[in-house]
């Protein structure tokens, strides 16, 4: 498909939650699809925020982030950028807020 040969591929937060869930169908289909035609997944920093949130221990959080990084390989290192230090506050609230079982639906960038 030459449409995304060579194009970056802007992922959402729900192509990422799919992916953990049922990560061996979805590289074998998604990612082989991207792979094949050539094209480039990367994620900006809420997406990354919103993924990462989810987990509510630190196992998970672990393996969230491995799955960041075996998906988008190097393409991990081009986040696209937000403000840092809202972000920043977001993680350190939202780290809060997972480790004492609070609903990430109960975050929002707001409270930061």
């Amino acid at each position: 498909m030459k449409r995304i040969n060579g194009k970056h591929i802007l992922l959402d937060t729900c192509i990422l939650i799919h992916a953990a869930k049922n990560r061996d169908a979805f590289e074998r289909q998604f990612f082989d699809f991207i792979n094949k035609n050539e094209a480039y997944p990367i994620i900006n920093e809420i997406v990354k925020f919103e993924f990462l949130r989810s987990a509510n221990t630190k196992q998970t959080l672990d393996s969230n982030l491995r799955l960041l990084s075996d998906l988008l390989g190097d393409a991990l290192e081009l986040v696209l950028p937000m403000n840092g230090k809202t972000f920043k506050q977001a993680r350190q609230i939202s780290n809060l807020y997972r480790f004492h079982n609070i609903s990430s639906s109960q975050i929002s960038v707001a409270d930061c």
